[in-house]
């Protein structure tokens, strides 16, 4: 589809790859809109509209809400990303950042180094 290429039907059913998008409002109202969304809209505006003839018994189509992030960067792939959530954990996806057999010692430089670039806190000095 022109106007959204990751989502499109595949044998009939509705396909769409991982969605990042920017809150304006809380966590919880964004829940609810969520949830009023995918009763009203996404059937009407986006399932009927690209196959007005299906049945609605295949509406098995709903966006989620997975996780609320403070800061992103997307890797130069799909589904690749180094996160830091609300509370402060991060959520590394699909990036190789950090090996299981790093050492420890090394393993946590990299760690901070990351966070701070993704921060937008990082610095030529933080290399030397």
């Amino acid at each position: 589809m022109k106007d959204t290429p990751h989502t499109f039907f595949a044998n009939g059913i509705l396909v769409h790859n991982s969605v990042f998008i920017k809150l304006t409002v809380d966590e919880d109202t964004f829940k609810k809109y969520l949830e009023e969304f995918n009763k009203k809209m996404l059937p009407e505006e986006l399932i009927k509209k690209y196959h007005p003839d299906i049945n609605e018994k295949y509406f098995q189509y709903e966006l989620e809400h997975e996780k609320d992030l403070s800061y992103l960067y997307l890797g130069d792939r799909k589904k690749r990303y180094y996160s830091i959530q609300q509370d402060g954990s991060k959520y590394i996806h699909g990036l190789n950042i950090i090996k299981k057999d790093t050492p420890a010692y090394i393993s946590k430089l990299l760690d901070e180094l990351c966070e701070k670039a993704v921060m937008g806190n990082f610095s030529v000095k933080d290399l030397e």
